[in-house]
């Protein structure tokens, strides 16, 4: 959607097989214009800075949070927003906790979802740091 719209895409995986998923999604939509890059957070190099960094159901593994705290610190341009979707696991909700004793503020939406494995609560985050 953000490309549609003439925003600036990257889209990064550590899997091959997930970036053909999304290539081929943009191509289904119309969308030629997005990056794909090979990427493992646990190896980032990018210093580049964002406006808004997107993560869909990324922040769930305490071992890789360490490395997503770099890459939103590192990445997000000043007065970014860093918007996050997770299924409210308790492992994503200490480290959005973590965030604002850093300093962040993380702005929550909740919302239930019915489907073929009964009702489940999903959470929408939206982060930014907090004016110093």
């Amino acid at each position: 959607v953000a490309a549609t719209y003439g925003a600036r895409v990257v889209q990064t995986d550590r899997l091959e097989e997930a970036l053909t998923s999304a290539r081929l999604n943009a191509e289904r939509n119309g969308v030629r214009s997005i990056e794909h890059r090979l990427a493992d957070w646990t190896e980032w190099t990018d210093t580049e800075r964002y406006d808004v960094i997107l993560g869909a159901d990324v922040i769930y593994a305490p071992r890789l949070q360490p490395f997503l705290r770099t890459i939103f610190d590192t990445n997000l341009a000043a007065g970014g927003r860093l918007i996050l979707g997770d299924p409210y696991r308790s492992a994503s909700i200490r480290m959005l906790e973590a965030m604002e004793q850093d300093g962040w503020t993380v702005r929550m939406t909740k919302w239930r979802l019915g489907g073929q494995w009964g009702e489940r609560l999903i959470g929408g985050f939206e982060c930014y740091r907090s004016p110093d």
